[in-house]
């Protein structure tokens, strides 16, 4: 199954995409990423050893593939039109802070890759969409450039899973609803996965859905974004977005669990999954199952 949602994003200078790829298995996922992690450092690192041809490509006014793009894109089959113009850090990212922009462009969450631009873009989801299909994931995605005027499709997660007994299936539930049913961002209503770094360390040792390398990558990448300069309003509002949900709906059916229609603020999307994940672990909650699709709503 492969989607494309397309979204608006109100500027005249750059676009920004958004992608979820989700695979069959945690091992499949972690080929993936380091598949694409060592493609983008292959990239990053042509335009440190080309400088010239480098700029040549940056400046034209089609932005066609560098060399070494066009390498990757006959190797995997996927189209590549134009070149992948947040990879130009090289003019101002010394080697050693390149996991900045590569650990904020790539993200896991147990086995769903989140792919998006780390930083201003004239591109989409190309070549990505077809890159991560190729690697074996279903695929869905928003491009903010392409959507017309008043679209009113959108992006939907549902994540089911099995709890191990009735009375842990109950208390779940409890635990869900009752966060549902007040404030989703405040202090006095903090989401019941909360407890994100003692569940990461439990759910190491009962589960294989999360590795730990992923999850201290997704960790130090919002520890580098809180940490800028931000004024306390919107720091605060950060801090308040870190796990908890913007929206969704929880039903319980026998042993069955599944959250409805969730999603959780953009900027730390992979790792309040991770957190959500991390904590149905703890409670031995088995084939946990994120499913994204997109969606019909009504616009006010």
């Amino acid at each position: 199954m492969r989607l494309t949602l397309w979204q608006q994003f109100s500027s005249n200078h750059s676009s920004h995409f958004w992608i979820a790829g989700t695979f069959k298995t945690v091992e499949e996922t972690d080929a993936a990423y380091h598949a694409l992690r060592e493609m983008l450092l292959a990239i990053d690192q042509w335009h440190r050893d080309h400088p010239a041809e480098s700029r040549a490509v940056q400046s034209n006014n089609e932005q066609l593939p560098a060399p070494v793009e066009m390498e990757f894109a006959r190797k995997y089959d996927v189209t590549w039109t134009r070149t992948l113009d947040w990879m130009n850090v090289a003019y101002y990212l010394p080697l050693a802070d390149l996991d900045r922009p590569l650990d904020w462009a790539l993200k896991v969450a147990g086995q769903t890759i989140v792919i998006t631009n780390p930083g201003e873009t004239w591109g989409g989801v190309e070549p990505f969409e077809e890159l991560l299909a190729r690697l074996g994931a279903d695929v869905v995605g928003y491009d903010f450039r392409q959507r017309e005027e008043g679209t009113a499709r959108d992006m939907r997660l549902d994540l089911t899973c099995t709890a191990p007994d009735e009375s842990t299936a109950d208390a779940i539930k409890q635990a869900v609803r009752a966060y549902l049913s007040h404030p989703l961002a405040s202090d006095d209503n903090p989401p019941p996965w909360h407890n994100d770094a003692d569940n990461f360390e439990k759910a190491y040792l009962r589960s294989d859905l999360l590795r730990r390398e992923h999850v201290e990558r997704l960790n130090r990448s919002w520890e580098r974004y809180f940490s800028l300069d931000h004024n306390d309003f919107y720091r605060n509002r950060l801090r308040l977005k870190r796990l908890t949900l913007e929206r969704g709906t929880f039903r319980r059916d026998g042993l069955l669990l599944t959250f409805e229609d969730i999603w959780f603020d953009e900027l730390p999307f992979a790792l309040a999954l991770s957190a959500l994940i991390a904590w149905l672990s703890v409670h031995d909650c088995a084939a946990v199952t994120p499913r994204f699709s997109v969606v019909e709503r009504i616009r006010g």
